[in-house]
């Protein structure tokens, strides 16, 4: 019997992780880190700009306990109850959940099996379904099916968004 539950790992970790958590081991008090401080949002605002070329305000950096809560939060600051929001399936099951909790209404484009390519989206449906959305949720890599979307993929689905003003959360 093989585990597949969430977060298993059947490689060790690095050596370099396993020295980095002891020497932080080494400090007495385990407390939170503070995160709403000056260093802390500058240095995600030269990360951006190290790693996106892109300008960001640290004003608009805010903390979050969890990715699941940021998508709640997104869902329920950006769409209105009674809403659909369009997720590929199969998907990660807590998505059905953040999405009915937030009274919202799910929608589903079917992702296809495709021998030699793994799973693919069905743009036909995908293109139909997506016009009466307010939201796309992405998981990508995808969750459980392990694709990573093509960027092809990913500016298809963009401009897709974008055309009919649809909000895309990944």
């Amino acid at each position: 019997v093989l585990p597949f539950s969430i977060s298993d790992m059947d490689l060790p970790i690095p050596e370099a992780i396993i020295r980095t958590l002891k020497k932080r081991l080494e400090h007495p008090i385990l407390g939170y880190s503070r995160w709403q401080h000056d260093d802390y949002l500058n240095s995600i605002v030269n990360w951006y700009h190290q790693q996106y070329k892109t300008e960001i305000q640290p004003e608009w950096i805010t903390y979050s306990p969890s990715v699941m809560y940021s998508i709640s939060k997104a869902i329920e600051i950006l769409t209105l109850n009674g809403d659909n929001i369009l997720i590929f399936t199969p998907v990660y099951n807590a998505f059905f959940d953040v999405i009915k909790h937030n009274g919202r209404n799910m929608l589903t484009t079917s992702l296809m099996k495709e021998n030699g390519r793994g799973y693919v989206i069905n743009w036909q449906d995908f293109e139909l379904k997506i016009k009466s959305a307010k939201m796309v949720l992405l998981c990508n890599p995808h969750n459980p099916t392990g694709t990573v979307w093509s960027e092809d993929d990913l500016h298809r689905i963009a401009a897709c968004c974008a055309r009919h003003n649809i909000w895309l959360c990944s």
